[in-house]
C-alpha cells in the first residue's frame, strides 16, 4: 500500500526534510575560518541586498574575520546568482559582493583588511537550481582568504 500511494509518501518526506533542513540551518557555522572560506545566503531574486534575517551571520563573520585573520591579508569576496536570474549575472553578482562588502565595512570589519570584490555569476551553483531550496543556496556571496594568513585571537 505504501508503494503506490500516488506520491503522498513523496510529499511527506519532502515536507518532514524541508522542516529539519530549515529549522536546523541557524545553526550551521556560515564561517569555518579552517577552510578558508564563509558564506552568506539569502538575497532576494534578482536583489543585491541580503535578507534582514542574515544580518546577525554578517556580523558574526566580521567578528570572526577580525579576530582570526593576520594584519595587511587580502580576502576576496565573490557573488553568485541563481540560473534563473537576470541576463546581466555578473553585474548582479558583482553588485552583491559590493553591497555585502560595504555592510561588512559599516558593521567594523578591520580597514586593515584589503578586499577584492568578483562577480561569479551562476557558474559556481553549490546547489541544484531546479528548486527553489537550491536556487537560494546559490544566491550568495561567499568570503575567500588563505589559510596561511590565520592568526588565533580567542
Amino acid at each position: 500500500m505504501l508503494l503506490n500511494d500516488g506520491g503522498n509518501m513523496k510529499r511527506k518526506i519532502f515536507g518532514l526534510f524541508f522542516i529539519m533542513f530549515f529549522s536546523l540551518y541557524p545553526y550551521i557555522p556560515a564561517c569555518r575560518p579552517i577552510t578558508g572560506m564563509c558564506r552568506i545566503t539569502g538575497y532576494k531574486i534578482r536583489g543585491n541586498q541580503v535578507f534582514e534575517s542574515e544580518i546577525p551571520i554578517v556580523k558574526e563573520i566580521i567578528e570572526i574575520l577580525n579576530n582570526s585573520l593576520g594584519e595587511n591579508v587580502k580576502i576576496k569576496i565573490v557573488g553568485h546568482t541563481d540560473n534563473l536570474e537576470s541576463l546581466q549575472k555578473m553585474k548582479l553578482s558583482r553588485a552583491r559582493a559590493l553591497e555585502t562588502y560595504n555592510l561588512m565595512k559599516e558593521y567594523g570589519l578591520r580597514e586593515d583588511i584589503e578586499v577584492e570584490i568578483i562577480g561569479g555569476g551562476s557558474l559556481e551553483a553549490i546547489a541544484d537550481n531546479d528548486s527553489d531550496i537550491g536556487r537560494y543556496l546559490n544566491r550568495r556571496v561567499e568570503i575567500l582568504f588563505d589559510t596561511k594568513s590565520l592568526v588565533w585571537k580567542y
